[in-house]
């Protein structure tokens, strides 16, 4: 539900904001949430993981139910353009695992424990700001203490 306020700030705030995105699927929760980062990380072996990040985000009601969501992330990847045959490969490789895992490691320890999380900066965004006000409140903030 954050996914389109984000793409906001990052129109609004142009060069000043970079959104990082990190890995931390919640499988109890979510069944197809590791396929789909894995789906994620297959097509940044591509140089496409934004543009599959956004399409798996925007599309998310018609593969977060489903028994198998592979057919509609290579049907994704084919619409991206990617070889369809590196890309499935891509998603079961040790590479995409130890990406997805050190994400997963990384967040535990910085004290995530559900998703959204935010930090601005390395400043854990408390859960009940993240919302389009308190997002903005706390990006300004950074701005302010960063401006010269």
């Amino acid at each position: 539900m954050l996914y389109p306020e984000l793409k906001k700030l990052e129109s609004e705030y142009g060069k000043q904001l970079q959104v990082v995105f990190h890995h931390f699927p919640l499988t109890k929760i979510h069944k197809n949430a590791l396929a789909a980062a894995q789906a994620a990380e297959a097509a940044r072996n591509q140089d496409k993981f934004w543009e599959m990040h956004d399409r798996l985000y925007r599309n998310q009601s018609e593969w977060k139910d489903l028994e198998n969501p592979r057919p509609t992330f290579i049907s994704y990847a084919r619409q991206l353009n990617l070889k369809v045959e590196q890309f499935t490969s891509d998603m079961d490789s040790n590479l995409v695992e130890q990406r997805i895992g050190a994400d997963v490691a990384r967040g535990t320890a910085a004290g995530v424990t559900g998703t959204p999380t935010i930090f601005i900066d390395t400043h854990l965004l408390r859960y009940e700001a993240i919302n389009p006000e308190g997002l903005r409140r706390g990006i300004n903030a950074m701005l302010a203490r960063k401006a010269p």
